[in-house]
């Protein structure tokens, strides 16, 4: 029988190719001899659970590195929720690995798999692609052949909307579909999904954000189960978006929110279980006594070393022969390698089955079956060096194992064969140090190389005074001596002048300080992101940050004390018991010696690391300090994270304590579970809001533009469904998780939409929200914007400013006949989107107050309405106080300056208008203030308060109409024109508008054009006067103006009369002579002076009478009648005669 090593071994695998979920979902024979494996039991364990306990949460994210087996895990998925039939191979290796978990998959599930592969393209339309694929499988029928008429992918619509912005309505449809072909709903898988979100990080204008949310929200409906979800991907969102030279907003992490994460990874020891089924190693092997004693050793000798835990796999070592020939140092170096550097599974079975130079395949076919014969590190070294190589993603490891070749193949004539072994061995351990934490001792490298210890202590020695090894006593460990890195040494040292204890709560304030943990929970069920401020430190640190949550909405105090203190221990008690911040947690935790010690190494390297920075070494010299303290901040986060996340052995005893008490169950709490309590407890009624776009403190410019466009669309189209928006616009997105399922817009009687308070169907969330707006609006006083806004974020709701302002605007629209709102204390009569805008601007200058109506004085209401109906206004008896003092304010508002302003009033009256123009308060102005100044002035006449009110408010309401009276007197007093306001301008117009022209004066010229003007209505034509005259429109008058206007009246009459006496001497406008008499008199200086005395009806009638009079006196003498009337004359002129001085001549008063 041959002793080849490969005659012996299988080297064969199942997994030969890569799962193609668009290829092999139809394939039955797909998951032939698939293993299900720990790791894939967990998985199966968190979605089945959750799909069994009837949780909304149904999208998850399935993480794992390259080449895991998610696409694998995600088609026996597939297979589960289609039933046994689908493939009864799998279902029975299932009931064999866990009858638990089998129970979770009940056999009579009969989804429908659909499955997206990821590219560079939008996933709205892979989307579209994928279900007309999948429609090929199902039933035709009606509702398949209207999906596919709807379904335009060249225009990339659906119902003639966009692919992005229709997804849900797509998806909806197709599962209606399904469910009508006889299937219970349907699975998609998204695969890779990691290639949409580069194309989404590139095209953020595509809406791939949208599809996504969409996508959840629909899987994740709370009575609809369905759709389920189960994308994959190999890291989180933002590290692809990095990827491509992007950064993903917030909204994207809020959407990855949405997606249940499930980790999935095989640990290193399942790839032993990987390489025992690929090896198939025969008798020859197994039954070989030297064989079996040196595998078991060399294997139980692995887990001392860190090569495996001893917790994994101890059935499997217990027969290591049948892992013959892979030393287990190589096996975990390969497993970690092919993680992180490789393909993960797929490159530790191509390394097992393939045949390339360097792989086992190749090493047993030149290597014969001896318990001496292994395949170690000098051979994986080989391996690694040929070929494609390793892919990097990491800089520095990339850089150290380019070091680590350059030195090899530079020295390789140089070194002994146990030096260039050892050379091989470290670069290879180095690529994993950090991932299985093995530490390159002598006593590591004996074992994985098998030699005498001596003689490797030797080769190290002078491999180090070669400067190619460096020797670092701190850790007495070996590494290749890249740059300077041995002054880091003398830093180290340094640090262990420090107490232990100075050094354990240095490293607890750095490793943790300002961690910021969201409550993921909460998130889920109230839509709402809320996050703690983590802080951690000695038990006084924590006493004085409590309270002070910064930036976030709460925090957690983590007080550390070593569990061998009792004192420390009591005195964090003591904190813990007296902290009374109801949005603050304590904890205490106790350190035990790993995280001791961690904590302590963590702060050395902090300390190097910091001092390194300052001396500005050596790049390399940085790299390694940066490698060292990053490897003891990962111990960290291995030992106290899981600690504080309940993983650790032994954390069971730390409770969490709120308000000096312990909370009950808390044990098993991790930060985030703990955050999500405290945001339960203290928002207990906070409502479901499941919009993150409007769900912040502060939203964004683009969504506060949507919001205003939302209050414009509630003014004008309030009647409409969906408020007649079309397409997906942000404000349709506000609309339907603000408004409409809230129920706050519905349809009312008569078909008609409408806004509408919450009732017993609305969700309880906003029926909370708007009995705390009736509460703060409905008291004696007002509440300003900012304190409505302030208060609704205040426990138990919790509401953010967005949602908060968007419903209260609606409950002012809802309320807005009891509604009053003031800016810098006066009244708004109507809220327009100016005021809205300023609102939102200056909340602190809006104030409210709603009034009860049902609680108002009903008499007194009636008594305005009287009063009111004096002045024209019409006040209903349902009115309220409210209604009443709007009506009010507008009248006001319409009077012109003049009544505001004058003095010509009473004193009542002025009262009156004083405590209207000062009023702030509709209640306090109508119930007492009113009442108070109209019945102060009660006589004894005993008017009732309405008749004095009415009076008081006509006076105020006539006052303009008396000024125009007496402007139309002083008009007809100056012209010497009796009778009404017509008859004078009718007089005027016959007269002054033929003489208009031939007038040179400018002032005198535009009056008599202004009072010939019959274009202009009476109120005009004063106005217009008035302006002229007192270059002041009548509205604006100051007391002071009516005199001032009837002497400049007179005075430009006289001119214009003068100028007429003139014009008539010459025979011209002889039609307006004849309202004149011209008289001339020569005066005894012998100058003559002419008068111009108007001549109509009454002058005759006192002129008969005068004459009559006269002649009896005289005796019938008319000469001297005529003498004594002449001397009359002449003393009358005397009178006008100093005035006439200051004139110009007759013959310069006639134009041209």
């Amino acid at each position: 029988m041959s002793d080849r090593l490969i005659d012996h071994l299988e080297l064969d695998s199942k997994f030969l190719r890569s799962i193609s979920l668009a290829r092999d979902l139809r394939s039955q024979d797909s998951l032939d001899s698939y293993l299900i494996t720990p790791a894939v039991l967990a998985v199966l364990r968190q979605i089945g659970g959750a799909l069994k306990s009837g949780s909304a949460q149904r999208a998850w994210k399935l993480i794992g590195p390259y080449g895991s087996g998610k696409s694998a895990l995600g088609l026996l998925l597939a297979r589960l929720l289609e039933g046994q039939k689908s493939s009864h191979a799998i279902y029975k290796q299932l009931v064999e690995a866990s009858t638990e978990v089998v129970e979770l998959f009940p056999q009579e599930q009969n989804r429908f798999s659909l499955a997206i592969s990821g590219s560079r393209v939008s996933l709205g339309d892979a989307l579209a692609q994928s279900i007309l694929e999948a429609l090929e499988h199902l039933p035709k029928g009606k509702l398949a052949t209207e999906l596919k008429r709807q379904l335009d992918t060249k225009a990339k619509t659906y119902r003639d909307v966009p692919l992005n912005a229709a997804t849900s309505r797509l998806l909806n449809d197709f599962v209606l579909i399904t469910k009508g072909a006889g299937c219970s709903g349907v699975l998609l898988l998204i695969d890779e999904l990691g290639k949409f979100i580069e194309y989404a990080a590139l095209n953020p204008e595509a809406g791939d954000l949208m599809a996504l949310q969409q996508i959840a929200e629909v899987a994740s409906h709370p009575t609809d189960d369905g759709l389920l979800v189960i994308s994959m991907l190999h890291q989180h969102f933002d590290a692809y978006a990095k990827g491509v030279g992007r950064t993903l907003s917030d909204e994207w992490h809020k959407v990855s929110a949405r997606f249940d994460e499930v980790p999935f990874d095989e640990p290193v020891e399942r790839y032993a279980h990987f390489a025992l089924h690929a090896l198939g190693a025969d008798a020859t092997i197994t039954e070989s006594v030297a064989l079996k004693k040196d595998a078991r050793s060399i294997y139980r000798q692995a887990i001392d070393f860190n090569f495996f835990r001893g917790t994994g796999e101890s059935e499997l070592f217990s027969q290591a022969e049948r892992l013959y020939p892979l030393h287990p140092a190589a096996l975990a170096c390969l497993a970690v390698i092919s993680k992180r550097f490789g393909q993960s599974e797929r490159s530790f079975h191509a390394f097992m089955r393939g045949y390339e130079s360097g792989a086992l395949r190749d090493f047993a076919e030149h290597n014969v079956v001896d318990h001496s014969s292994w395949y170690g590190m000098s051979e994986l070294f080989d391996y690694l060096t040929t070929g494609v190589g390793l892919r990097f993603r990491d800089l520095e490891a990339e850089r150290r194992w380019d070091f680590a070749r350059s030195v090899v193949e530079r020295n390789d004539a140089e070194m002994t064969a146990l030096q260039l072994e050892l050379l091989k061995s470290i670069a290879v351990i180095e690529l994993v140090a950090q991932v299985l934490h093995v530490v390159l001792t002598v006593e590591l490298l004996r074992f994985v190389m098998g030699q005498d210890l001596k003689a490797i202590h030797e080769a190290l020695s002078e491999l180090a005074a070669r400067k190619i090894l460096v020797h670092r006593p701190a850790s007495d460990d070996y590494g290749f001596a890249v740059s300077h890195a041995i002054n880091v040494e003398a830093l180290y040292e340094e640090t262990m002048q420090r107490s232990a204890d100075e050094l354990m709560f240095n490293g607890v304030s750095q490793a943790l300080s300002e961690r910021s943990v969201i409550a993921s929970r909460h998130y889920q069920q109230t839509g709402t992101i809320r996050s703690v401020r983590v802080t951690a430190g000695t038990s006084d640190r924590i006493a004085q940050s409590i309270g002070a949550h910064g930036r976030h909405d709460g925090s957690v105090g983590l007080i550390f004390a070593d569990a061998e203190s009792s004192a420390l221990v009591d005195a964090a008690e003591e904190v813990a018991r007296s902290t009374d911040d109801v949005l603050s947690l304590t904890a205490i935790v106790k350190v035990g010696p790993d995280e001791r010690n961690a904590l302590i190494e963590y702060s050395r390297w902090l300390m190097v690391h910091d001092q390194v920075k300052l001396r500005l070494l050596d790049p390399w010299t940085e790299r390694y300090v940066e490698l060292r303290f990053s490897t003891a901040r990962e111990r960290v986060s291995r030992l106290v994270l899981a600690l504080l996340n309940r993983q650790a052995k032994g954390s069971s005893g730390m409770e969490y304590w709120h308000r000096g008490k312990a909370i009950a169950d808390s044990g098993a709490m991790n930060l985030s579970q703990a955050a999500s309590w405290l945001f339960d407890k203290v928002y207990e009624a906070a409502p479901v809001i499941n919009n993150e776009l409007i769900n912040k403190q502060k939203p964004s410019s683009a969504i506060n533009a949507a919001r205003q466009r939302l209050f414009d669309l509630l003014d004008k189209k309030v009647d409409l469904e969906l408020l007649g928006i079309v397409d997906f616009p942000p404000e349709r997105l506000l609309y339907s998780s603000l408004l409409q399922s809230t129920g706050l817009h519905r349809k009312g009687a008569g078909g008609r939409w409408l806004l509408k308070a919450p009732d017993g169907d609305s969700p309880a969330g906003i029926r909370k929200v708007w009995a705390e707006l009736d509460k703060q609006l409905m008291i004696d006083g007002q509440v300003t914007f900012a304190d409505v806004i302030s208060r609704l974020a205040l426990p138990p709701l919790g509401v953010r400013n967005g949602p908060a302002s968007v419903w209260f605007m609606v409950y002012l629209l809802v309320n807005k006949e009891s509604c009053a709102i003031f800016e810098r204390g006066s009244l708004i009569l109507e809220l327009t989107s100016d005021h809205q805008q300023r609102m939102f601007r200056s909340p602190h200058t809006f104030s409210f107050r709603r009034f009860d109506i049902a609680a108002e004085r009903k008499d007194l209401i009636k008594d305005y309405a009287k009063a009111f109906g004096a002045v024209g206004v019409q006040l209903g008896l349902n009115a309220s106080y409210l209604d009443a003092a709007r009506e009010l304010i507008r009248w006001y508002g319409r009077l012109p300056q003049y009544s505001q302003e004058t003095l010509r009033l009473t004193n009542q009256t002025k009262a009156l208008r004083d405590v209207i123009k000062r009023a702030t308060d509709p209640v306090s102005l109508l119930a007492v203030d009113m009442p108070r100044v109209v019945m102060a002035g009660k006589g004894k006449d005993g008017s009732s308060f309405p008749d004095m009110l009415a009076k008081s408010l006509t006076e105020l309401g006539m006052a303009y109409r008396r000024l125009q009276d007496e402007v139309s007197f002083s008009m007809a007093q100056a012209f010497e024109i009796t009778g009404p306001l017509k008859a004078l301008r009718s007089q005027l117009q016959e007269e002054c508008a033929d003489t208009a022209q031939s007038l040179a004066e400018v002032d005198l010229k535009a009056f008599i054009m202004r009072c010939s003007d019959i274009t202009l209505t009476d109120d005009k034509w004063m106005d217009s006067i008035a302006s002229v005259v007192v270059h002041r429109p009548l509205d604006i008058w100051k007391d002071s103006d009516a005199p001032i206007f009837a002497e400049s009246v007179l005075e430009l009459c006289g001119r214009y009369k003068r100028w007429l006496r003139v014009a008539m001497r010459k025979g011209e406008f002889e039609r307006q002579a004849q309202r004149f008499v011209g008289v001339t008199l020569t005066l005894p200086s012998g100058e003559e002076a002419a008068m111009l005395l108007t001549s109509d009806h009454e002058t005759k009638i006192m002129a008969n009478s005068l004459l009559e009079t006269l002649t009896k006196q005289v005796g019938g003498n008319l000469n001297l009648a005529a003498s004594a009337l002449a001397q009359a004359l002449l003393q009358l002129q005397q009178g006008s005669t100093e005035h006439d001085e200051n004139e110009l001549s007759d013959e310069q008063r006639t134009a041209g």
